[in-house]
């Protein structure tokens, strides 16, 4: 048995959220990620710190009936500040702490049609498009 009470080698069916930018009476929306809720909730938890941190909203909502929307333009001015702020501090755990985050934020930028925002040199940009593009091709849809 494991710590839980489930026997060895038990399976439990993983429940996913959906992240979904347009408005909340659509049903469908667009579709940006589908992770499983532990990440789901992982994520939020870090946009919210992070948040709290710019003093700027994240644009993700909370998870209702197993989605979570997303304001595609709050979502673009919250990356353009971590991306300001994480090019500005000096902090080597901070920007580990959040390098992350933001790549995680820029795929559902991109995702709903929105470009790496302008806030960062060229080379920069270059590096976070790359760094989005990594972490893209593991985040389902």
């Amino acid at each position: 048995m494991s710590s839980d009470g489930a026997p060895e080698g038990a399976r439990f069916p993983v429940s996913h959220t959906w992240f979904r930018t347009g408005p909340t009476h659509s049903a469908a929306g667009t579709g940006l990620w589908r992770p499983d809720d532990r990440v789901a909730v992982l994520f939020l938890g870090h946009a919210a710190l992070l948040a709290d941190l710019l003093r700027a909203p994240s644009g993700c909502g909370d998870v209702v009936n197993g989605e979570c929307r997303v304001d595609d333009s709050l979502l673009e001015a919250f990356c353009s500040a971590a991306l300001a702020e994480y090019g500005a501090t000096e902090q080597g755990i901070q920007r580990t702490l959040t390098v992350g985050l933001i790549a995680t934020a820029l795929v559902l930028l991109d995702r709903a049609g929105r470009p790496v925002p302008g806030s960062v040199v060229p080379e920069q940009q270059a590096a976070w498009a790359a760094l989005r593009d990594q972490h893209s091709a593991v985040m389902p849809r």
